[in-house]
């Protein structure tokens, strides 16, 4: 009796502590090189049918299988192509591309998702013959209620396209897809991406076929400009936690997530406090937060850099001296020293500056007044956000003060300032704006993305609606004097400007604390005082 007894209490353990280390299994699987694949969290895993191609799951029995569910079309008809051939048994499902570093230009990381625990291969090469094949880790998502799988492709040429499929034996290989890599650091060489966000439903739970139309109407559109690839800035499905809503989404944008890299800005409905689903199923860099929390991030495509942080709601805050605020200048102090950036880009789903007319709508002045004067002070090119339903572009703003008016169709020349972008028209409801401030250059209510077109030292930037119609349009451009990587931004000591030189003598009449004169001069030798006056800085540290 006593030893049933004991072996009862171990088993609950066992399954508490199984529960407990799903997120840290995860972490460590999208990071190794090798096949992990996890026995499910919770014992569900291999009692699935593997005929099912996704879960619905009862709001009140968050969790628990209902029933098999399909993918709908726009017509809201049921269907049961997710890929892979006739007959297979468990053929890859959400199926994307995504970075996890800067070698944007010679990898690529593929995931997607199976319901039972088979192999992580992916067969690649020039031609459809592939002739390499790479096998990677998957680990069973209990938020997904998926195993989900990734695989990271490494030593590719830059910009040469590649096909590949991706599967295993047992459960089936996916179609035959393609994709490009990306343009080398620093280098010169023309390239397009989309960028835009809120491709949700409106607030329901259940798929929605009139919104599935809409999503894909705009993709279809973003898909004819051909774009190397994509950036969302928020809002993917209505509801993160429930995974048949993203189902639906990979499903509605298949032939975007499965030829370019997808790259997420997270957004308020996406509730990735809440809901593991959203780091559970993209891989990104985790050069942010640490690991398992993709929450900000950065990465380099040519001589662009991309900064993507994490602000979800309209009254979100990146507060001075919080982490995230620490690491946003770092990562932007590091980019204006690299010589291979010539551009900054700002990525946020919150946006600063805002003429939206619905409740609660507007801009976020908390997070203007958080991180824009930093975003002045490193020279940030271009702030592109979401959250409102709408196209908005602001003139040129610097301190929190037009400093030039920029009607659509203008041509800046080395611009003294930041452009601001709400772009939230990726297939959700419409929000109006109404343009009434001074900081609105030009809005449009209406379903849209961006088109960013980067060559060399020249930008343009397009919003395109559904139709293919021109809503706006602007071009910016660098003279080689001006560059900013020759004119990097000066570094603070104790909150006191330093030359690029510190060799500075402080005036005898200011009144300096003892720290700063120490650390200002550069005379005596002490080695750490030495580093510190040569810019050689603590990492993820504030000056």
């Amino acid at each position: 009796m006593l030893k049933r007894s004991t072996c009862l209490i171990c088993f609950v353990l066992a399954l508490f502590l199984a529960a407990d280390v799903h997120a840290a299994d995860l972490t460590r699987a999208k990071a190794a090189g090798h096949s992990v694949r996890s026995a499910p969290a919770d014992g569900a895993g291999g009692a699935l049918s593997t005929s099912a191609r996704g879960l619905v799951f009862n709001e009140a029995q968050d969790r628990q299988v209902n029933q098999k569910s399909t993918a709908l079309t726009p017509d809201g008809n049921g269907r049961n192509d997710a890929g892979g051939s006739v007959g297979d048994s468990d053929p890859p499902i959400n199926i994307h591309l995504t970075w996890n570093d800067n070698s944007t230009d010679t990898t690529m990381v593929i995931t997607w998702a199976t319901l039972t625990d088979v192999e992580t291969v992916v067969k690649y090469g020039l031609t459809e013959s592939y002739d390499s094949q790479r096998t990677g880790s998957s680990v069973w998502s209990s938020a997904c209620r998926q195993y989900i799988h990734t695989v990271k492709l490494t030593g590719l040429a830059p910009v040469t396209p590649y096909h590949y499929c991706c599967g295993s034996s047992a459960g089936g290989f996916s179609e035959d897809f393609m994709f490009t890599t990306g343009v080398p650091a620093g280098g010169s060489e023309r390239f397009i991406f989309s960028i835009g966000g809120d491709s949700r439903n409106p607030d329901d739970t259940t798929p929605n076929p009139t919104y599935a139309a809409y999503r894909i109407s705009v993709m279809n559109t973003i898909l004819s400009c051909q774009p190397q690839f994509a950036i969302h800035l928020g809002d993917i499905p209505n509801r993160g936690q429930y995974q048949p809503q993203w189902d639906e989404i990979f499903d509605n944008l298949k032939p975007q997530f499965t030829t370019m890299p997808y790259m997420p800005c997270w957004g308020s409905h996406g509730d990735p406090h809440q809901a593991q689903n959203a780091f559970d199923q993209f891989v990104l860099p985790l050069n942010g937060t640490g690991a398992g929390k993709e929450e900000y991030y950065s990465f380099d495509y040519g001589k662009v850099h991309f900064t993507v942080l994490y602000a979800l709601w309209g009254d979100s805050r990146i507060l001075p001296g919080s982490p995230q605020y620490k690491w946003l200048e770092h990562d932007l102090n590091k980019a204006s020293y690299n010589p291979k950036i010539e551009w900054k880009f700002v990525c946020i789903h919150s946006p600063p500056y805002s003429t939206a007319t619905r409740s609660a709508g507007g801009s976020n002045l908390g997070l203007r007044s958080d991180i824009c004067p930093m975003l002045d002070q490193y020279k940030v090119d271009i702030v592109f956000t979401a959250h409102e339903h709408h196209f908005e572009r602001t003139h040129l703003i610097r301190n929190d003060t037009k400093v030039q008016d920029v009607p659509s169709g203008s041509g800046l020349v080395d611009p003294n300032g930041r452009i601001y972008y709400i772009s939230g028209g990726l297939g959700g409801p419409v929000n109006p704006a109404d343009g009434n401030e001074w900081f609105s250059a030009h809005h449009a209510n209406v379903r849209h993305f961006l088109l960013v077109d980067v060559n060399d030292m020249t930008v343009n930037v397009k919003a395109i609606a559904e139709d293919l119609t021109l809503v706006d349009e602007l071009t910016m451009s660098k003279s080689p004097t001006a560059s900013e990587k020759t004119q990097p931004p000066p570094r603070r000591l104790g909150g006191l400007p330093m030359s690029k030189s510190p060799t500075a003598i402080f005036p005898r009449s200011k009144a300096v604390s003892i720290r700063n004169l120490i650390l200002a001069c550069p005379a005596r030798p002490i080695p750490l005082r030495q580093r510190l006056c040569r810019g050689e800085w603590p990492r993820h540290s504030r000056y």
